[in-house]
Formats: C-alpha cells, sequence, structure tokens
C-alpha cells in the first residue's frame, strides 16, 4: 500500500519552507497561531487541485495573494513536493504555481471576460529514490494531463512549456524539419495537436526556446531583478546580438543555461515572474513574434 512519507511545503500562506516527515498516525502539537490550521490546510489545497478546482479554491478566498505567503510580491510561487513509498519503489511528485500567467496574462484577458486559470503541472516521478529534477520527462503523462484538461469542452486549454528539453517521444520532434526556429517549433506543436484530435479547444503553445528568453527581451531590467544590476552589460553581450527567441536550444547555450553563467544566483521562479511583470507585456511581445502570436489566438478567442 502506497503512503505519503514526506512533504515539502515552500510559500503556503505562514509556510515559508518545511519538510515533514510523515507516518501512518501523525499528530500536530502546538500554541495558538503557530501554523497548525495552515499546515492542515495544505492537505485541503492539494486535494482541490487535483480535483481540478483551483480556480474555485482560490476565487474563494479572495484570489492568490491570501495563499500565497505575504503575498504575490514576496512569493511568486508555491511548491510541493511529495514523496509516496510502497514495498518496492520510492515515487515522487513536484507540484508547482507559477507567477508569470497570472501577472501578465490574467489581467489582460480579465478586461476582455477571458478568464484564465494556471494548471499546477505535476513533473516527474522517480522509482527508487534519487535526486529530484523538475521538468516534463514524458509526453505520456503530460498527454493524459492534457486529455483530462480537453474533457471540458465547454473551456479553452492552452499550454505554456518549454520548448528547449521536450522529451523525445513528443510528437514532431523526430522529425523536425531543418528550418529557423519558429518553424521547427510551430511543427511540433501542430503534430501535437493532431495527436490529441485536433480539438476545437486547443491552442499549443510551446515557449521558444523556454521562459528565460522572454527575459532578454530587456536585459538591464533583468539584471537588475537578480539583483545583479553590474551584469546588464554581460547579459548584452551574452545574447550574441539574437532576438530572445533565437537563442537556441544548444545544452550549454540555451537561455537559461546564459543567464546563470553571467548570473549564478538567477534563479527561475523566483526572478523570472518578477522580471517579465517589470518588463512588461508590450516589449516582451514587440521583440518575441512566436509569443505574440499566441497571445493574438488567445485574443482572437476572447474576441469571438
Amino acid at each position: 500500500m502506497r503512503k505519503l512519507e514526506e512533504l515539502t511545503i515552500k510559500g503556503f500562506k505562514s509556510i515559508r519552507e518545511h519538510t515533514l516527515e510523515l507516518d501512518r498516525l501523525n499528530v500536530f502539537i502546538g500554541g495558538n497561531g503557530v501554523g497548525k490550521s495552515n499546515l492542515i490546510g495544505v492537505f485541503r489545497f492539494l486535494h482541490e487541485v487535483i480535483n481540478q478546482r483551483l480556480a474555485k479554491y482560490t476565487a474563494i478566498r479572495g484570489g492568490a495573494d491570501p495563499i500565497l505567503r505575504f503575498g504575490r510580491k514576496t512569493t511568486p510561487k508555491m511548491e510541493f513536493f511529495l514523496k509516496f513509498t510502497d514495498e518496492n519503489a520510492s515515487h515522487t511528485y513536484q507540484l508547482r504555481i507559477e507567477g508569470f500567467v497570472k501577472e501578465l496574462l490574467v489581467p489582460m484577458f480579465a478586461a476582455r471576460d477571458l478568464h484564465l486559470t494556471p494548471i499546477i503541472l505535476m513533473t516527474k516521478k522517480i522509482k527508487s529514490g534519487g535526486k529530484f529534477k523538475g521538468g516534463v520527462t514524458s509526453y505520456v503523462k503530460m498527454r493524459a494531463d492534457l486529455v483530462k484538461l480537453l474533457s471540458d469542452t465547454g473551456a479553452l486549454v492552452t499550454t505554456m512549456i518549454d520548448y528547449y528539453g521536450l522529451p523525445s517521444d513528443t510528437p514532431g520532434m523526430a522529425d523536425r524539419p531543418v528550418s529557423s526556429s519558429a518553424n521547427r517549433v510551430r511543427h511540433v506543436e501542430e503534430a501535437t495537436y493532431k495527436d490529441l484530435g485536433s480539438p476545437r479547444n486547443l491552442i499549443p503553445f510551446l515557449a521558444l526556446h523556454e521562459f528565460e528568453a522572454l527575459l532578454f527581451a530587456d536585459p538591464v531590467i533583468t539584471a537588475a531583478v537578480i539583483p545583479a544590476p553590474e551584469k546588464a552589460s554581460e547579459l548584452i553581450a551574452i545574447a550574441g546580438g539574437l532576438a530572445p527567441e533565437d537563442i537556441n536550444e544548444h545544452v550549454d547555450s540555451a537561455p537559461s543555461k546564459r543567464l546563470l553563467k553571467v548570473c549564478p544566483t538567477f534563479k527561475k521562479t523566483l526572478h523570472g515572474p518578477v522580471a517579465a511583470e517589470r518588463i512588461g507585456l508590450a516589449a516582451i511581445r514587440s521583440c518575441c513574434p512566436h509569443f505574440d502570436s499566441w497571445v493574438i489566438r488567445l485574443d482572437q478567442f476572447a474576441a469571438s
């Protein structure tokens, strides 16, 4: 029988970061105001997420700020690690809520009466222990999540997944054309769309080449947010004169690799959403045409 053995909580209500080692029976003891209710609330929150009721849960509580530690400005994301064990193996799951969609896209489309709900992506499962790493590791798992979401035909489903590092079993990856990056990523998006049955309520989008590329829309702002303002000129130089979405997918020179080379303290989930918000959606769209085309499609849907 599978048992939840360990739970790590980051950024939920009053909990900055805490890891619990759990047994079959657990008793929490503490004085008033030490966070017992918030700890119990974690399990209620995870239950709502698993049952696809995150939007309702958030709305009842007045938005994201009350459930993020000191609000979105201080805590741009929540993260949970759950380790389950059984007789033969252990399995680790990560659940993450990112801030980019909420900070930039939600306000824009709310004014058009299109309400976006970011869905947490459950990423990697590890058998027999080992160090956990995030990221999409199997198209089969991603496909299962998308099929479940697409069953609600009254809702539009879209994706925002890094093109860099996509699993090799993703449709279209094996036969990508020898062409521009934009044509290659569109080929994979279209192949994925067809593999899912070309549903009318799906707009697939893969970030070219990854989310960090958008931060090269203004390296000066990005460097200031990290904070490493003295590194701005190096960030500009390491981009090599390339447009943000043309910074390639090589293992040593993808956007995140270039950022980390210049600014080793850069944290995607901490600095990324803040930098993107300060750069602004208009500036990002003006120099990231693939991203812009996705936003245009969402805007057209909102207007239809």
